[in-house]
């Protein structure tokens, strides 16, 4: 039941995709049918690239089939192509098509394709350079066989026609097909600013390609904005727009692409280029978009797992510093109900620690007394001090433990000699 239902899932699929590609060639065919518009964008190579972008490669040859039988249909229909032309022209787009998905897949592992300049710049080569020169040289070779016409009459246009339409469509398609980048969060501030934009660009289309003013590039600035601040998906929307805006001007015989001298012999390229520089800035304007946000958070989760690092080193320092405290009262009980001396001292000799049995031996009140004063005066004979002085230093020297027997005089004249340990304390 599972792979009926996932069979029939793909013959759907594949249904809309020779629709999607059908309904695109026939756009194509009403732009050029429109006397002195001069449009040719072929729109059905970016919906297959789209769908083959979007999908595991086993799906692809199903793809490009209804994408060939849909070119094919379109190119015997509208524009009255012989069978073999017209199967040369659908089936060289379709291998031009798939041999750029797997170059774009090779080079670009994950799934939303534009989350990068890099990714997006892969992509840019492959759909508007790679794809076009292969599809190029298969339809003028085509169109050759036609129209008994040398193959590099057609060939600038169609490279031109099917970039522009890969450049144009296949971000859209994966747009919609969630492969291209993140969803954008829609919120009350960001519905005043697409408000604003719309305003704006519409302004700025109205003047640029309404003929009131014939340059193009003022449509740039509303461009990068959109993809600048909406990322990639703003920028997509924006191709789409400009692209729109751009062709229904052109068709009503106003803007530059339609009215120039400069433009007269070269109405249709000089579009192409125009959408194609469009759709170049666009794309990596919002790619560097997206590379900003994936570094924001990024750095926001970094900066969230240091904070949580920093909270439990604070912590641990803290119950080792309780934990030390502990032991160290500890020690200094132990140290002062042993009867026996017990002292410590540093490398200059200086006594750190004694407990209360060594600072009467010593006629010391207590260890800062001890310290202040320094342990050879608290001897009743201070030449008693420099045989415990030279073990001492016969501890240091040899990292080693003595057992020596060391002589103390108190204040009362009284001579005592201890059998002491002196280890070193690494």
């Amino acid at each position: 039941m599972a792979v009926d239902a996932s069979y029939r899932r793909s013959i759907l699929l594949a249904l809309l995709l020779y629709c999607a590609c059908l309904l695109a060639a026939t756009l194509t065919e009403v732009l050029r049918i429109v006397p002195g518009s001069g449009i040719s964008i072929w729109l059905p190579a970016g919906i297959l690239l789209s769908a083959a972008l979007a999908s595991p490669p086993a799906k692809w040859p199903v793809w490009a089939a209804a994408a060939i039988l849909a070119e094919l249909a379109g190119n015997l229909i509208w524009y009255d192509h012989s069978i073999l032309p017209a199967l040369l022209l659908s089936f060289g787009n379709a291998v031009a098509v798939i041999v750029g998905a797997y170059a774009i897949r090779y080079f670009v592992k994950e799934q939303q394709l534009f989350t990068t300049v890099r990714n997006t710049a892969i992509f840019i080569a492959v759909a508007g350079i790679g794809m076009p020169l292969m599809s190029a040289t298969s339809g003028s070779y085509a169109l050759g066989l036609s129209y008994n016409k040398p193959w590099s009459v057609a060939w600038a246009r169609i490279f031109l026609g099917d970039a522009t339409g890969a450049m144009v469509a296949a971000p859209l398609g994966l747009l919609l097909l969630n492969a291209a980048a993140p969803r954008l969060h829609v919120s009350t501030r960001r519905l005043r600013e697409v408000s604003a934009l719309v305003i704006i660009f519409a302004i700025f289309a109205g003047i640029s390609l309404g003929g009131i003013v014939p340059f193009a590039y003022l449509m740039i600035p509303p461009l990068l904005w959109a993809s600048l601040s909406f990322r990639i998906p703003g920028a997509i929307v924006a191709i789409v727009a400009v692209t729109l805006f751009a062709a229904l001007f052109t068709l009503a015989g106003l803007g530059p692409f339609a009215r120039s001298l400069m433009y007269i012999h070269y109405q249709n390229e000089a579009l192409q280029l125009f959408l194609m520089v469009a759709a170049t800035a666009c794309l990596m304007m919002g790619a560097i978009a997206e590379e900003n946000r994936r570094g924001i958070r990024d750095l926001h989760a970094l900066n969230q797992t240091l904070e949580q690092r920093v909270a439990e080193r604070s912590a641990s320092l803290a119950a080792t510093e309780a934990q030390a405290k502990q032991t160290a009262n500890l020690l200094s009980a132990i140290g002062e109900a042993c009867p026996d001396l017990i002292y410590a001292k540093d490398l200059n000799y200086a006594v750190i620690y004694a407990n209360g049995a060594t600072l009467r031996v010593l006629n010391a009140k207590s260890l800062d007394e001890l310290k202040a004063a320094g342990e050879e005066r608290m001897y009743a004979r201070t030449d008693e001090f420099a045989p415990v002085h030279a073990n001492d230093e016969k501890v240091l020297m040899t990292r080693q433990t003595i057992v020596e027997e060391e002589v103390v005089t108190d204040e009362n004249d009284i001579r005592r000699v201890y059998r002491t340990t002196k280890s070193p304390l690494f």
